[in-house]
């Protein structure tokens, strides 16, 4: 029992014992596999490894090591590291110390071929059993290459830095040297617009000098050639100094408060003339525009509109013009005006519409030959569009036509409130509800488009059929008949059977659209109204008063409707106005001083205002104006008006005025207006002015029909502050006439009976230029009227039919006795009336303007003078718009056309 017990326990044990080796075999033999793999890895590594004991004896040694110092691992293994010289340098003494830890640099290593290497060295503690210090483990990584690479990347950098600073010193240098050439520049564009602008002052002056001598034919001839060269060059000058002043970044940008609609009927007014002389349709739509204000450039709008429109006419031979402007609100909440010009003209071909805004470029070299022009126009629009925050694009067809498009942002919403712009849209869309209107023009699109007006003020609008028979004309309120359209011809007889058949009553009320050229188509059984070309929206206020009388049984003219806005006075508001007469004024004994550095100017402006009454005095700068205002202080003696140049040596204009304005001349003088006249066409050059002290401003080249009313005005204004204005008598005319008749005399009356009694103001008549001048002292003793009649008209071509006589006698029932004191009246009346007008403009007083304006309109009209009822008519509209400059230029053709005409009357 004891013996297998013996071997039980001895089986036991040897089974345990086999056990334990068999683990501890199994741990060795993964133990090697892993030191394999790793002795393997450490073999094949491409960097340098080997270990040291704690002796300083290699241990192991791979073959990138062998490879990079050249010692097999045979000679170098169990040796000491220091008893090799290629290992000395790495610096291994310092981790062999106990306890070292792990060091990681880099040193320089040349080998047996002198190459030089870069060696990354990273040496790690080996420890044993019980954590003793058994050796040290070492990588070694030639990193030559990155090294290199890491040099030329920071020798590359350090360039780059030298380069930079060098180019930043550069464009430091270069951006001073741009501001200063900038600077000079604008110095020179506003330097260059003086000078430019003197010389060709200096010929357009001596034109109009010419203009008014003798001339035969050829020389006449001649003189229209040279001054439509003079405005070509003009224009060409003011295209030029915009470019420079939009690219020196001068040209600023004026935001005012203004109603587009009435800039766009304005413009549209003059160039509708212009499309009429080729035989075109100009069409305006203003549907999609509210009758609000916006914040905007007006003038730099108008340049642009102005532009385009003349560009469609330009490139088109038959067909139409049409002007579209609508208001719309971006995605970010701001408003945006758009404009689209269409035109029906030659098109652009699509290999030239890439370079079509750039400056000085034109679509091919023939437009220039054909069409003239210098290409600046839409370059220059391009850049004010885009400097009012929009831009300008445009579609264009060969044959077929073009459309430009642009846009402006406005910097604010309009002041109308939401509430006010939809009740004003409610009552223009009702103003003709419910009236239904018959349209025929001849051209589909000129019937769309007044149709569409139509639709827009609320009414029913259709084209009539072309075939009369068709058409039941009782189921129309009004007709909107075209000059041109086929159905004018046909239109008089349809009214006559109608009027046989006493169907009168139901006929619609008959409005002409009138061609802006040649005589109105003349009628026999019909009373029509006649609607001015281009038709607009405001048109149809127009339409509306004539239905409105239709239907209250009274018959309506032309001449006893007025179209409205909705911002203007009422006729009722123009009853209710009281009217006063300005006394007749003498300028006889006025004196103005003409002051110039220039002697052509100072000669050109005495020519051109010579025909005022009055005496001229010059002087050539500022200093030498201070010491004839100081003379004329002493002696007592007044200077009525200054007309100043600005640019001057020794004391420019501006200097010039403060110094007058602060008593340096004596107080007599302290007030004397000071007429600017520069040369200057920089933006804000007028505001300059104002704010040294001027009272107006007036630019070169001087026009005489804009120089002389402006003088005028303004020796009448200083007039009106030194004399004394007295009480007027009224005689009143009683007449059987007529109710229309009685109105108009009645109307006259009120004019006719008002006259002037003079106070004369003393001067020397022997009063001389100051003593350093050799100028001529200039006087003429001609009357007020006499002066006014020698300024020459706008046109040169022979008097225009300004009298129908016969239809005048017509309505006042053929009564020729009484429309003789009517046409008396008139000629008593209408001359002080057109200078109470003048004053008013002058003035800018909108109120009186618009109703001294209204009423010679209407008196004109009456007694058939058809083309002063015409220019009152323009006066009343621009001044809707405070268009008080094109006004002004208007006033001498008024006053010739006014002469002509009462001429006329003293012979008839």
């Amino acid at each position: 029992m004891s013996v297998y017990s013996v071997l039980v326990a001895v089986t036991i044990i040897f089974t345990v014992a086999l056990l334990f080796f068999y683990r501890s075999n199994r741990k060795n033999i993964e133990l090697a596999k892993v030191r394999g793999e790793s002795v393997a890895i450490v073999a094949i590594s491409k960097d340098a490894i080997f270990s040291v004991d704690a002796f300083g004896k290699v241990k192991s040694w791979n073959m990138a090591a062998e490879s990079l110092f050249g010692i097999p691992s045979q000679v170098i293994i169990n040796q000491h590291f220091s008893s090799f010289k290629p290992l000395s340098p790495l610096g291994l003494e310092t981790v062999l110390t106990k306890g070292g830890k792990q060091e990681t640099f880099t040193t320089a290593y040349i080998d047996g071929e002198k190459n030089e290497h870069k060696l990354l060295i990273t040496a790690s503690t080996i420890w044993g059993d019980n954590s003793q210090f058994s050796g040290v483990a070492v990588v070694i990584r030639d990193v030559t290459d990155e090294h290199k690479a890491k040099d030329a990347i920071e020798r590359v950098n350090f360039k780059l830095e030298e380069k930079v600073v060098s180019r930043t010193k550069e464009l430091t240098k270069a951006t001073e040297e741009a501001r200063k050439a900038s600077s000079v520049k604008s110095s020179f564009i506003s330097n260059i617009s003086h000078e430019m602008r003197t010389p060709l002052n200096g010929v357009v002056g001596s034109l109009s000098l010419l203009k008014r001598q003798p001339l035969n034919d050829k020389a006449e001839q001649l003189v229209s050639m040279m001054e439509i060269s003079c405005n070509n060059l003009s224009v060409l000058i003011n295209d030029v100094l915009d470019l420079s002043k939009i690219e020196a970044g001068k040209l600023d940008i004026n935001h005012q408060l203004f109603e587009p609609l009435t800039l766009i009927e304005s413009l549209a007014k003059v160039f509708a003339v212009k499309a009429a002389t080729k035989g075109l349709e100009l069409i305006v739509d203003t549907t999609g525009l509210p009758r609000v204000e916006i914040n905007s450039d007006r003038h730099r709008l108008n340049q642009v509109l102005s532009n385009l429109l003349n560009n469609a006419i330009k490139f088109t031979e038959k067909g139409h013009i049409q002007l579209n402007a609508a208001l719309y609100e971006n995605d970010a909440g701001l408003q945006e005006l758009h404009f689209s010009i269409s035109d029906t003209g030659v098109g652009i071909a699509p290999e030239s519409q890439p370079k079509l805004f750039t400056a000085f470029i034109q679509a091919d070299a023939s437009v220039a030959t054909q069409y003239g022009g210098t290409g600046l126009g839409l370059s220059i629009c391009k850049q004010l569009t885009q400097l009012l925050g929009g831009d300008i694009t445009f579609k264009s067809v060969v044959d077929v036509g073009s459309t430009f498009s642009f846009y402006v942002t406005l910097t604010e919403k309009t002041p109308d409130t939401e509430a006010s712009f939809e009740r004003a849209l409610e009552m223009e869309s009702a103003m003709l509800s419910g009236i239904s209107i018959g349209v025929s023009a001849g051209y589909s699109p000129l019937e769309e488009n007044i149709c569409s007006l139509a639709m827009h003020v609320g009414a029913d609008a259709y084209v009539l059929d072309s075939n009369t028979d068709k058409i039941e004309w009782s189921t129309f309120n009004a007709v909107i008949v075209d000059e041109s359209s086929p159905l004018i011809n046909d239109l008089d007889d349809i009214w006559h059977a109608h009027t046989t058949e006493q169907e009168a009553c139901a006929l619609p009320v008959v409005f002409i659209l009138q061609k802006i050229e040649g005589a109105p188509y003349q009628f026999n059984h019909i009373q029509p109204i006649y609607l001015p070309k281009p038709l607009f929206r405001s048109s149809f206020t127009l339409v509306q008063q004539g239905i409105d009388a239709a239907l209250g049984g009274y018959s309506s003219s032309m001449n006893e409707l007025h179209p409205s806005d909705g911002n203007g006075p009422s006729d009722d508001a123009f009853e209710t106005v009281k009217q006063t007469s300005d006394p007749q004024l003498s300028i006889e004994d006025a004196n103005l001083l003409i002051v110039d550095d220039n002697l052509i100017n100072r000669e050109v402006a005495k020519g051109v205002l010579e025909s005022l009454p009055g005496k001229m005095f010059t002087c050539c700068d500022g200093e030498e104006v201070i010491a004839f205002l100081q003379k004329c202080e002493k002696k007592g003696r007044r200077i009525h008006s200054i007309l100043m140049d600005c640019q001057m040596p020794n004391m420019d204009g501006y200097e010039t005025t403060r110094a007058i304005r602060e008593g340096k001349a004596g107080p007599l003088h302290a007030n004397v207006p000071i007429i600017a006249m520069t040369a200057n066409a920089m933006l804000g050059e007028k505001e300059k002015c104002l704010e040294a002290g001027m009272d107006d401003f007036t630019t070169k080249p001087v026009i005489a029909d804009v120089l002389i009313p402006k003088v005028k005005q303004w020796l009448i204004h200083q007039t009106m502050a030194l004399k004394s204005e007295d009480a007027k008598r009224n005689n009143e005319i009683k007449s059987d006439a007529p109710a229309l008749v009685d109105s108009l005399l009645n109307a006259i009356n009120k004019e006719a009976s008002c006259s002037s009694v003079q106070e004369e103001v003393s001067m020397d008549d022997h009063m001389s230029s100051h003593s350093d001048t050799n100028e001529t002292v200039t006087a003429t003793s001609a009357n007020e009227s006499n002066a006014l009649s020698d300024i020459p008209a706008p046109d040169n071509g022979k008097v225009r039919e300004s009298w129908d006589k016969d239809d005048a006698i017509a309505r006042i029932m053929g009564d020729k006795a009484l429309f003789s004191r009517v046409c008396e009246l008139y000629s008593q009346s209408a001359p002080d009336k057109l200078k109470q007008l003048k004053g008013a403009v002058e003035e800018q007083d909108f109120t009186q303007v618009q109703v001294l304006s209204l009423k010679l309109k209407g008196m004109s009209a009456d007694i058939g003078a058809v083309q002063l009822k015409k220019d009152f008519e323009l006066v009343w509209e621009l001044s809707k718009g405070a268009q008080w400059e094109k006004v002004k230029a208007l006033l001498p053709s008024i006053d010739d056309d006014l002469n002509t005409f009462i001429e006329l009357l003293a012979v008839a």
